[in-house]
């Protein structure tokens, strides 16, 4: 896993720059870690699931990717829920049990597949802001950076329909449609 001290299923992490385990003048610091609650300990039929799979313990998307500095709340936003992703290495290996899992919600994240290169496009993606040690171009495909609203208001007349910008305060802005949200 990328973070090997990521604690257990079930246990908060406290932030990496309160962990005391990191140095938090590194950028690589700020790592994504999603509140406990996000990882299904709730749910008693999704766990017995999981454990029937041996899967309790797998990884969390969140455990792989972390954000270049000054951009987790952007991260945050457009991944949400997915950083609670169940890391697998083949997802064909649960895709025939899957349909049988009731009234949860589970995500797997297929992490045997080979990064692909993040292409260049006409203004910074948020690909360029992850560093992940799983391929992440499936989940922020399309989706670019600003450094403002303002900044992303201006891209909005530019985007294609399946394209997006976020920004570093994780404001999120279509071609249509704009969202936001501060859940501190």
């Amino acid at each position: 896993a990328f973070n090997r001290l990521l604690k257990p299923v079930g246990r908060f992490n406290r932030p990496a720059v309160e962990s005391g385990i990191h140095d938090p003048a590194n950028d690589m610091t700020l790592q994504l870690q999603p509140p406990s609650a996000a990882f299904g300990t709730h749910d008693a039929t999704l766990n017995q699931w999981l454990a029937q799979r041996q899967l309790s313990q797998a990884p969390r998307l969140a455990g792989l990717v972390a954000a270049e500095s000054g951009w987790e709340k952007a991260v945050e936003r457009v991944l949400d829920s997915d950083l609670a992703a169940v890391c697998v290495d083949k997802l064909d290996a649960y895709a025939g049990e899957i349909e049988n899992l009731h009234k949860a919600d589970l995500t797997l994240f297929e992490t045997g597949t080979t990064a692909a290169p993040v292409a260049n496009g006409r203004w910074p993606t948020l690909a360029s802001k992850l560093h992940a040690s799983a391929d992440m171009a499936p989940l922020v495909a399309g989706i670019y950076v600003a450094e403002s609203l303002s900044d992303a208001m201006a891209m909005r007349a530019e985007l294609a329909p399946h394209e997006s910008v976020v920004t570093r305060t994780g404001a999120w802005v279509g071609r249509n449609w704009i969202a936001v949200t501060d859940r501190e």
